[in-house]
């Protein structure tokens, strides 16, 4: 009986935790230019999705909530070319992404 019991919770915690599982995942990473140092305020979107962030004093990023799929991400930057990388966004998981831009 208490075997049966502890199986029943078991397999409960199972179905509410698969519907409650995520259907978006995160890409995250950093801008810097060619020689390494960090570009604070570089743009990082996605526009098919229009969703984007603006890399901190580190010249980190991160996109949350993007849907499941593949997506060009650019990064851009006042006085310094844009970068395009095609991204496969996988459920429940963060992608790291740098971008290493050149100065135009």
């Amino acid at each position: 009986m208490k075997n049966n019991y502890f199986s029943s919770i078991i397999f409960g915690v199972l179905i509410v935790s698969s519907l409650w599982a995520g259907t978006e995942g995160t890409i995250r990473g950093a801008v810097r230019n060619v020689e390494g140092e960090p570009l604070m305020g570089a743009q990082v979107y996605i526009q098919e999705l229009g969703i984007g962030a603006v890399a901190d004093i580190d010249g980190n990023y991160i996109l949350i909530n993007v849907p499941v799929g593949s997506y060009d991400v650019r990064a851009t930057m006042l006085s310094y070319g844009t970068q395009v990388v095609l991204v496969d966004v996988i459920m429940d998981a963060t992608q790291w992404l740098n971008f290493a831009l050149d100065v135009e």
